[in-house]
């Protein structure tokens, strides 16, 4: 499906063309926040995993930013290995059962669903007294991640030694915030694409974009959703209004989601082979060194 996704490009040759003269053209600035801008991806998803994971076992936020740049990169396989080795690795490294860790990814997944609503809602509503621009469902977000934050760090990160049980309700909060910022981020990546190929996008568009998006990517079979996603992307993007016409052409949703793709592609290898190198070097220096014996045992 990518590689027809490629071929519907290069039959386009016009509208490929057109998105390569205004990519050109495009801002400085704006070309690298979207290089930058899956970086906040992955921290985001760290931390969410991070938080609902320190109710159930002891995990320096290092080592989950390295857990989650590792699967990243696997995640790209078919079946979502990453996934599976993620668990494994808590299993075994930190006495985490397995279905403690799967409680963990039911509820990343859930909150994910809610604050990816949650922020298309605000930006529906605030778009009725705010027309155009990126800022009134982004600032929406800041400020309920900023108040979820507050309620976490009260009540949940001056408890001592991570593992206890923390209120759930904070935690939940926090793990949302965590969520509603990486919502935020694919909306924002989604608009930087559109703009970047000369075929702009609302907010409220890109965030129905960034809604299917990843809502295609939560499929377990197909990897990250590889040609999945792009077509999904650009069939959705062909029937929203465009400026100066009545219908944006499916060429430019998929050459937009193949800029994003780009990107994220290089920055999950880089982030993931180095995240994989860390682990592994972590893992022989745990064997070499003497057992704790206040370390969970593993059966």
């Amino acid at each position: 499906m990518l590689g027809a996704a490629v071929a519907v490009l290069v039959h386009h040759r016009a509208d490929l063309g057109s998105a390569i003269s205004s990519a050109r053209q495009a801002p400085a600035w704006m070309l690298a926040v979207a290089i930058g801008l899956p970086i906040l991806n992955w921290m985001f998803s760290t931390w969410t995993f991070w938080l609902l994971t320190r109710r159930v076992g002891n995990v320096s936020f290092a080592e989950m930013a390295a857990l989650m740049g590792a699967s990243w990169l696997a995640n790209y396989l078919p079946l979502k290995p990453g996934l599976a080795g993620r668990v494994a690795y808590h299993r075994a490294v930190h006495g985490i059962p397995v279905a403690a860790s799967s409680v963990v990814i039911v509820q990343a997944l859930l909150l994910g669903v809610t604050a990816t609503a949650a922020l298309i809602g605000v930006t529906l509503a605030i778009s009725r007294a705010w027309l155009g621009g990126l800022g009134p469902g982004l600032v929406a977000a800041a400020l309920l991640a900023l108040l979820a934050f507050a309620v976490f760090h009260g009540r949940v990160l001056t408890r001592v030694g991570a593992g206890s049980p923390s209120p759930v309700l904070p935690t939940l909060l926090a793990g949302f915030a965590a969520r509603l910022g990486d919502a935020a981020v694919w909306v924002v990546r989604y608009w930087l694409a559109f703009q970047i190929i000369g075929s702009p996008v609302t907010t409220v568009q890109a965030a129905a974009l960034a809604a299917i998006g990843q809502a295609v990517a939560c499929l377990p079979v197909v990897g990250s959703a590889l040609g999945v996603r792009e077509w999904s992307v650009a069939a959705l993007a062909s029937v929203l209004p465009s400026a100066g016409r009545s219908q944006r052409a499916l060429s430019a949703g998929l050459v937009a989601d193949l800029v994003n793709r780009a990107v994220e592609l290089v920055l999950a290898i880089v982030i993931g082979l180095a995240s994989t190198a860390w682990l592994a070097a972590k893992t022989r220096r745990s064997a070499r060194s003497p057992a704790d014996p206040s370390a969970p045992t593993v059966p």
